[in-house]
């Protein structure tokens, strides 16, 4: 395995609540046509804030100050052939004309009951969502479960047994 394969530091993700909604993006369907959070790859030398506050821009027109983010979430997420990292920020307060930023990768951008997500959000952010309005702050997926028949062998296994 080399070192790209080991974990990439995939995305932050930016919660913005209102009246109930989320702020969500709709990707074109060249880009999987799947709704998301606004938010971003994190690139080399950049936090996971940083990328936040320029995805946020970039994306949506939105101008956040580090001070009115709070990390929400993180989700440890295990892929087919790499492992990611997924930082969702509540922003509590931001500036800027909320906007499609990006028409070339994105459809629109649209408020949506929190509570009723549409079916085709990308499966991490539903996850993501579902965990933020549970009050969790780390959740994982794709992670296979450990054997049960390996953990009920540990179960049974007492200290003074010498045969093990």
């Amino acid at each position: 395995m080399n070192k790209d394969q080991r974990l990439r530091l995939h995305v932050a993700s930016l919660i913005v609540e209102h009246n109930g909604e989320i702020l969500m993006l709709k990707k074109k369907e060249n880009r999987g046509g799947e709704y998301g959070l606004v938010g971003g790859r994190i690139e080399a030398n950049e936090s996971a804030m940083q990328a936040l506050i320029r995805e946020s821009l970039e994306e949506a027109g939105i101008i956040l100050q580090p001070q009115n983010l709070q990390l929400a979430l993180v989700i440890h997420r295990q892929r087919l052939d790499y492992t990611t990292v997924h930082f969702f920020f509540k922003a509590t307060e931001w500036e800027g004309q909320i906007e499609n930023k990006e028409p070339h990768k994105c459809e629109h951008l649209k408020w949506v009951d929190i509570t009723k997500l549409p079916d085709n959000t990308a499966s991490v952010i539903k996850t993501g969502v579902k965990a933020y309005l549970k009050g969790k702050t780390y959740d994982e997926m794709g992670f296979r479960r450990n054997n049960p028949n390996k953990a009920d062998k540990l179960k049974r296994f007492k200290p003074h047994d010498t045969n093990h």
